[in-house]
């Protein structure tokens, strides 16, 4: 199992990732990329955000929210939530995705000039060493399950969400979800090589969430 440090084991029980709804524990396990922010910013109207200060853990920059399975099993402890969900992607958008947020940062950014194919060998290269390379972006969805959680496929509407919520709840939680930090939609035609490098990297994530492979890629 892959160890989280002691140092951010303690900060954590301080920073938990949960929404207290009506008396019930929730947590949103938030995967990088895929409509975090919108769900955070829903569950955040019904209840206190606990979750969203970054922390420096032995230099490197880490967020509570972005934590992935194991790291919350020893942090946490199963029994301590009521309900606990997450919302997953097709794995080639969510690295398309992840390839557009980084182009439109402020600044100077190297992204922008080496085109998707070079960029995907640099971050899989980085991943591989590190995976909590740029705050587990990277990381396989799988990887992120946990407590038994429920997982919704963002492709099938965040809309379905709610009514889960409010069965595990019992509160009436008005409103939808705001769609933020939406990128827009890639014009990027990845090559056949990275194409084969994402479905050797995340078949796991293809196989378990019912997403087709990519044209082309076996």
């Amino acid at each position: 199992m892959e160890a989280i440090c002691p140092v951010l084991a303690r900060r954590q029980k301080r920073l938990m990732p949960v929404f207290d709804i009506n008396g019930r524990r929730i947590l949103f396990i938030h995967i990088p990329k895929n409509a975090g922010t919108s769900v955070s910013e829903y569950l955040g109207r019904h209840a206190p955000k606990r979750f969203d200060m970054p922390m420096q853990v032995y230099g490197r920059r880490l967020r509570p929210r972005h934590l992935h399975g194991a790291a919350l099993e020893q942090i946490f402890f199963a029994g301590m939530f009521d309900y606990a969900f997450m919302v997953v992607r097709n794995p080639l958008s969510r690295i398309l995705s992840e390839y557009s947020y980084q182009r439109k940062q402020v600044g100077f950014h190297w992204q922008n000039f080496v085109g998707f194919d070079r960029w995907l060998d640099y971050s899989l290269q980085r991943r591989a060493r590190n995976a909590w390379f740029r705050e587990n972006h990277f990381r396989p969805q799988t990887e992120f399950e946990c407590f038994g959680c429920e997982t919704f496929r963002i492709e099938d509407g965040l809309d379905r969400i709610i009514p889960r919520l409010r069965e595990a709840t019992g509160a009436r939680l008005d409103g939808g979800f705001k769609h933020d930090n939406v990128s827009a939609k890639s014009q990027v035609a990845p090559s056949e090589r990275s194409l084969a490098r994402i479905v050797e990297t995340y078949r796991g994530d293809f196989a378990r969430y019912g997403y087709d492979l990519p044209g082309g890629a076996g």
